[in-house]
């Protein structure tokens, strides 16, 4: 319809007159290229490529923006997704294929750069059409490529791909073979997310990791490590690094990892023992996170160097979160000693529980005994509660600087109210006690309020009313 149309049946146009109205104009179509692009760019791509339909002024408009993610979406993940699937949106995939529309977005874009491109795949598409849509992204210097290839079509990368000078920040989901070509340089790339990836052998795969020279943070999700014996990863510019690894049809892998990062600050390992990871030279580690799973077949001994050999690569670290579970593969049999390192910097701990396995672990002695080496820790958190902890031996934190305690799951059972009895009589420096009500206590306000009332007797009984007991409620 033409901006300047009057209201085009006669019901409406005497309406129009009636009310003594000025004449409806398409403003919004007469706006520049640049105000329209910008008001396209708060819809989804789907919203945008549907405003082609408005008018010609708005047909094809939507290929000019800056951030283009597309996912042909042609596989639910479930039954219940494919009955929410609106008939609609059928009716556009037809009428637009999503090859057409993706080619369109990255080929006729001219001279103006791309930065953001997304691509979910779970239709396969020939190796000549995704190798000129990457490229055609790299020409158009995209700075963020999130590519979630869900088929297991064997995709190669162009050339062009591993020698961007535009990419910031790339991530990869895929199910196949990464083949790396003898020139790499990502000489932008700061952010790299890896999930699923199978790594061809060990040459190639130090060749690719070594094409970073700014990288900072790295991800490495359930990839496949099966055709690899050692490689070594030499990253001086890392400052983030995480690492999960799942389980596979041979359990435990011939695979050894050693990451040399003398800047790294944050580091999370979760999964299972299937890859040795040996961690060199990571002395300025603030942060860590360890989660280690237990159901791949090997014996206790070879778990516990594992658990040991990792735990002692991060000993200058800051702020810690280790699972119950890895602690019981440090301290659990007499006859078996493990050394560990004193975490002289250590000053706050968290007791973290994993995702799968079991779920009713509590602290037990292998906090314990994991807290005679903590000689500087000023604040605990033990989110998966106490009703097995005994404190035989009080930490020397405890005598002398602990400052903060905090308590999940808390029922004030004897065993709990012992824990406290000693953390007061034995902190000196304790400052507060955070008590989180959890679980069916969180309903319970009788309960509630007995917890509350036991908790003051006890602290005016330890002469300690200056410490601070807080209660709140976690979800």
């Amino acid at each position: 319809m033409d901006g300047t149309e009057l209201p085009p049946n006669r019901k409406a146009q005497k309406l129009f007159e009636g009310n003594n109205m000025e004449p409806t104009y398409d403003r919004i179509s007469n706006l520049p290229d640049s105000i329209l692009l910008h008001i396209l760019s708060f819809m989804s791509t789907k919203e945008a490529i549907r405003t082609s339909t408005l008018s010609t002024r708005w047909r094809d408009l939507w290929v000019f923006l800056p951030i283009i993610d597309m996912d042909d979406g042609l596989k639910p993940e479930s039954a219940e997704d494919s009955m929410l699937e609106k008939p609609w949106e059928r009716n556009f995939m037809s009428k637009y294929s999503f090859v057409v529309l993706v080619s369109k977005a990255l080929l006729y874009r001219d001279a103006l750069c791309l930065r953001k491109f997304c691509l979910g795949l779970n239709m396969s598409v020939s190796l000549r059409v995704f190798k000129g849509w990457i490229s055609a992204a790299i020409d158009h210097n995209v700075e963020v490529l999130d590519l979630n290839l869900r088929e297991k079509t064997e995709y190669v990368f162009p050339s062009s791909f591993f020698i961007s000078k535009s990419l910031c920040t790339l991530a990869i989901t895929m199910y196949h073979t990464l083949v790396v070509p003898s020139r790499i340089c990502f000489s932008s790339l700061k952010k790299l997310y890896l999930s699923g990836v199978e790594f061809q052998d060990n040459e190639s795969t130090e060749l690719f990791f070594s094409g970073f020279p700014v990288l900072q943070q790295l991800a490495l999700y359930c990839c496949d490590w099966e055709n690899l014996t050692t490689v070594t990863f030499k990253i001086p510019t890392l400052e983030s690094f995480y690492f999960h690894a799942e389980t596979t049809e041979n359990d435990v892998l011939d695979c050894t990892i050693e990451l040399y990062a003398e800047n790294l600050k944050y580091l999370k390992y979760t999964g299972y023992f299937i890859v040795e990871l040996i961690l060199c030279n990571i002395s300025s580690l603030v942060y860590a996170s360890i989660s280690l799973y237990d159901a791949v077949e090997l014996d206790y001994q070879m778990k516990t160097e594992f658990a040991a050999d990792l735990l002692d690569a991060i000993g200058s670290v800051k702020f810690l979160t280790i699972s119950i579970e890895t602690l019981k593969y440090l301290f659990h049999e007499d006859d078996f000693v493990i050394l560990l390192p004193i975490f002289y910097n250590l000053i706050h701990l968290e007791m973290g529980v994993n995702p799968v396995g079991e779920d009713d672990y509590f602290a037990g002695k292998e906090l314990t005994c994991f807290l005679q080496n903590t000689p500087n820790l000023l604040s605990l958190d033990i989110p998966v509660g106490i009703n097995e902890f005994i404190l035989e031996t009080v930490p020397d934190c405890f005598k002398s600087c602990l400052k903060s305690v905090s308590i999940s799951v808390f029922e004030a059972n004897l065993r709990e109210l012992d824990f406290l009895n000693r953390l007061f009589a034995s902190a000196t420096a304790l400052e507060k006690v955070t008590i989180l009500f959890y679980s069916k206590t969180i309903f319970n306000l009788e309960k509630q309020e007995k917890i509350k009332r036991d908790l003051q007797i006890l602290r005016r009984k330890m002469g300690l009313e200056m410490v601070k007991v807080s209660f709140e409620y976690k979800f």
